[in-house]
């Protein structure tokens, strides 16, 4: 079968990378705005399956070109671009997902579902690791419980070995994570859907070594489309973001101080936002650290199974793959995605439309291939 990704940043390679070991992936299209990059991609994972391409973003007619006879194609670029790409894949009637990035977009998207039905493709935005797995999990916890009364979800990308002030280092660009922590959480509560401030909520943690005691808050986007298609199935659901302790006292005086701000202010003769400074600031600081990333996941739902008050928790730690040069985030990130868009070409997924994860994704099958990609799931249940 023949798979198109556009993209060859860091979470297309690792798309292409498990693409490539796919035996009955016979082509893999891997486009890009720098040919260059995606040539160096398809040399790097000495990839004979892999043909390189350039495109550029908006344009239409090459994308229709690009996806000409591929079973599925991946948005691996910036968000921006995925209504776009879903607009093509519906005219050329090909499967289409992406890694997501923005609810707004995903709404957007979601207004092509009579469309996409009439072509009879999937469009699977958000599959990533936060919103994308976690929809999965968060369905897996809810099916194991007669009646789930809340699900907490909370992940983190963080260095093994943090550094002062902040603790972190960016494993993602330094808008998005800007976005996440200003931007309003939606979270289910009572059984209802409400919004509440990112950075708030602070709670403390603890995790195997070598993390120990850690910190979560809310941020956004996280739960993505589960604010609409959990509210009857639990009455309560949030989700936190994980640091190491400290992280969210700085970030949220920094937020205090203005420093987030997309309005002008005058510096001498220049004119210059707040916002601009501290995303170049922090990709100056927080970016090429000589260290390896780490991702925590953990999934609690708590409710009554079998007329005993239960509470089911699936957890992940996952590590940078030193060997292979797959960061913790890229494996999280890419891997997700490339298990869904097999599942499509090999019809596992059977829904059509502009489809929710936590709904559409047979879980036990995405599960298992999880478990070849050597990402484990821990499962504990306590019963009262």
């Amino acid at each position: 079968m023949k798979l198109l990704i556009l993209g060859s940043g860091m979470m297309g390679r690792g798309v292409a990378y498990d693409f490539c070991r796919q035996e009955d992936v016979t082509e893999i299209i891997l486009a890009d705005g720098d040919i260059e990059r995606a040539r160096d991609v398809a040399s790097q994972l000495n990839g004979k399956k892999i043909i390189p391409q350039a495109f550029s973003a908006g344009d239409e007619h090459r994308i229709a070109t690009l996806m000409e006879g591929c079973c599925v194609a991946v948005g691996a670029t910036s968000y921006e671009h995925n209504t776009t790409y879903s607009k093509v894949a519906i005219d050329r009637k090909v499967n289409f997902i992406d890694l997501g990035g923005s609810h707004r977009v995903v709404e957007g998207q979601f207004q092509l579902e009579e469309e996409a039905q009439n072509a009879g493709i999937a469009i699977i935005p958000d599959c990533g690791v936060a919103p994308g797995l976690v929809n999965i999990l968060s369905r897996r916890a809810i099916d194991r419980l007669d009646q789930a009364e809340s699900v907490q979800i909370r992940v983190g990308g963080i260095p093994v070995h943090p550094r002062p002030p902040l603790n972190y280092f960016l494993v993602f660009s330094s808008r998005g994570l800007i976005n996440e922590y200003i931007e309003k959480c939606r979270i289910i509560r009572d059984g209802n859907v409400v919004e509440v401030d990112s950075m708030e909520g602070l709670e403390t943690l603890h995790f195997q070594d070598p993390f120990g005691e850690m910190e979560a808050f809310y941020t956004s986007g996280g739960i993505s489309t589960m604010t609409e298609t959990m509210t009857d199935l639990v009455r309560n659901m949030d989700y936190k973001t994980i640091r190491y302790p400290g992280h969210q006292h700085y970030i949220k005086f920094l937020i205090d101080l203005g420093f987030t701000s997309s309005d002008k202010i005058k510096i001498g003769d220049m004119s210059v936002t707040p916002r601009q400074v501290l995303e170049r600031l922090l990709e100056q600081n927080l970016s090429n650290q000589d260290d390896q990333d780490a991702i925590i996941l953990r999934i609690t739902g708590t409710g009554v199974r079998k007329g005993r008050h239960t509470i089911y928790t699936q957890e992940i730690i996952d590590f940078a793959d030193v060997i292979h040069g797959h960061s913790a985030m890229m494996r999280m990130t890419s891997f997700p995605a490339a298990i869904i868009a097999l599942m499509l070409a090999r019809r596992q997924i059977e829904d059509r439309g502009v489809l929710y994860q936590e709904r559409s994704i047979p879980c036990e099958p995405f599960m298992n291939e999880l478990a070849k990609r050597k990402i484990t799931l821990s499962v504990r249940k306590q019963q009262e």
